[in-house]
């Protein structure tokens, strides 16, 4: 017999949970710079990525996000390489559909390294990005003190 309780879908906050009981982490700098790499060079890359260690929710978005004119995109512990792809197809001006395609196909091609990026990592003050982020104030209470960030160093 199930329950309604049993069969709900899984808060955002749950599923982070969940993710980290299974030893899971979020993608590495070098996971995120070999990713970069094997984009062809018509998509530009972002200028910085946060990673968001924790749970995030801005307009909607809980496992990665983009803003429209900014040089940024955010991930989080879901994000995975799909998330990434997608996020930067948005950063690249691409609407919903085209960005799911995109972050499904890239995630599924293994292609040689095509370009090299390199990122360098720097920590903000949480504070400071939830301003910059536009996070709404219940979930930029609940960053961390410091968040760690990637300046895009070199995109050959």
């Amino acid at each position: 017999m199930t329950t309604v309780e049993s069969v709900r879908a899984l808060s955002l906050e749950e599923k982070v949970l969940e993710y980290y009981q299974r030893g899971r982490r979020p993608l590495s700098k070098e996971e995120i710079e070999d990713a970069l790499a094997r984009l062809p060079r018509m998509f530009r890359v972002p200028k910085k990525i946060y990673v968001i260690d924790g749970v995030v929710k801005a307009d909607g978005a809980g496992v990665g996000f983009f803003r429209t004119a900014t040089d940024y995109i955010v991930l989080t512990p879901l994000s995975d390489l799909d998330t990434l792809y997608h996020e930067v197809a948005h950063y690249n001006g691409l609407g919903e559909i085209a960005a799911n395609i995109i972050g499904k196909l890239f995630s599924c091609l293994c292609r040689p390294r095509v370009r090299r990026v390199r990122y360098r990592e720097m920590m903000e003050r949480g504070d400071e990005v939830a301003r910059k982020l536009g996070l709404m104030p219940a979930w930029a209470s609940m960053l961390p003190p410091e968040v760690k960030v990637y300046v895009l160093e070199e995109d050959l």
